[in-house]
């Protein structure tokens, strides 16, 4: 009795396992010159169990895909050196690809249906073209997804799409909108080198993960919509962003003020404090819209003289300003300046007594004082108006006052930057 015992169960494994051997079908065996009818590729799609595989490589799929059903089996659309053309509309809304999904290298010619499609393995659309509209919204992207390489010509919807790995869009072209509103990424997300030349939609996306934008190339001005999105790290550089971020109602968002200072901090915490500067200074000049207008007068002063701390060569530039404007003054009235050892200047030429004011205002300014000049109590005079109660000496005073703060300033804000 024992021994029958073990030889059923012998027998039922060794059924099991014969059952259980994959099967791969080569959809080439049933092409006609290179073309097979979309009937005969789905008719597989419902045959084929877990662990077979599906191959439909350089192959034109003539006629329309609609699929709803699950595909258990491993899908092989493409690979490196043949390219599958989807000639028709494609529809795998609410599929659910138990094995892996291949589509490298393949065209669809017509829109492209991934609605609420299920991933459970990697799925490949490297190098693949979408020559009409795409749309994974609501998707599940179980493992790894790469769009290495493709082009997306129409409008690419992935609104409400979870990728719960990696998502490689590395050296991508959307040339049409690219939604990826409520999308939520849980891995890496690299779209270094891509081009994002349509509007690009991140609005209460969550990137749980790093974000990578480096050598991105955005279109048009105002193309990119990050309102509500919350995202770990960042990788990009504002000079790719300027001008980019797209507002809503008005000029000044309080929303968008708030992803500046995420974008801020993040950069802070990477070290990459040249990029936080950049956001911090360009939120700075954002918020000014919504100062009153005491307000914006001190933010400009503020903006003026060094930048918000962060632009030593506002200081300079600023300090070059004060100088030729104190210059100007004197240059106005002849009498304001005696040259030490002689009654009256000399003025040989308009030129000359230019020279002689800028010199005189930039060694006051910078308190240096050879004292081969001095200012003289003359009134002050500003072209054919006289300014009352103040003369050429309190003229030098001020601006050798003015001159000492803004050195210091300059020192603080170069300083700030070179210790950081």
């Amino acid at each position: 009795m024992r021994f029958l015992k073990v030889a059923l169960i012998f027998f039922c494994l060794v059924s099991v396992s014969g059952r259980s051997q994959a099967r791969t079908v080569d959809m080439r065996d049933y092409a006609v010159n290179g073309t097979v009818p979309a009937e005969e590729v789905m008719k597989w799609f419902g045959e084929l169990g877990t662990g077979d595989n599906l191959y439909c490589v350089g192959l034109v799929i003539k006629g329309d895909v609609k699929w709803k059903n699950s595909i258990n089996c491993n899908l092989k659309f493409g690979d490196n050196d043949s390219i599958t053309t989807f000639s028709g509309q494609t529809s795998f809304k609410g599929t659910r690809f138990e094995g892996k999904v291949s589509f490298i290298e393949t065209t669809f010619i017509s829109n492209a249906n991934f609605f609420g499609t299920i991933f459970r393995k990697s799925a490949q659309f490297n190098r693949v073209g979408f020559e009409d509209g795409v749309d994974f919204e609501a998707a599940v992207f179980s493992r790894n997804s790469d769009f290495l390489g493709s082009k997306f010509l129409g409008e690419a919807n992935f609104s409400r799409t979870k990728f719960f790995k990696n998502g490689w869009f590395y050296d991508t072209i959307f040339f049409n909108n690219a939604i990826f509103e409520r999308a939520e990424f849980s891995g890496y997300v690299d779209f270094d080198n891509s081009e994002l030349l349509g509007i690009v939609v991140f609005n209460n996306a969550r990137f749980n993960g790093p974000l990578s934008l480096r050598g991105v190339s955005f279109g048009s001005n105002r193309s990119i919509s990050i309102e509500m999105v919350e995202f770990g790290r960042v990788y990009v550089k504002y000079k790719q962003l300027k001008h980019k971020l797209k507002l809503s109602d008005s000029f000044y968002n309080e929303q968008l003020i708030v992803e500046l200072i995420k974008f801020e901090n993040h950069f802070r915490e990477l070290g990459q404090f040249r990029e936080s500067e950049d956001f911090y200074y360009n939120r700075r000049l954002l918020e000014r819209s919504a100062l009153s207008i005491h307000g914006k007068v001190g933010d400009w002063f503020v903006w003026a003289i060094c930048g918000y701390g962060v632009r030593p060569t506002h200081t300079i530039w600023f300090s070059a300003f004060v100088i030729l404007l104190f210059a100007i003054l004197i240059y106005c009235q002849k009498d304001a300046l005696k040259e030490r050892d002689s009654e009256l200047p000399e003025w040989t030429s308009w030129w000359s007594r230019f020279k002689n004011a800028v010199y005189f205002s930039t060694n006051t300014f910078t308190t240096v004082g050879y004292g081969d000049w001095y200012p003289t109590k003359e009134k002050v005079k500003f072209f054919k108006w006289s300014i009352p109660g103040i003369s050429y000496r309190g003229v030098a005073m001020i601006e050798g006052l003015v001159g000492w703060l803004l050195l210091a300033m300059f020192l603080v804000t170069l300083g700030r930057i070179w210790i950081r």
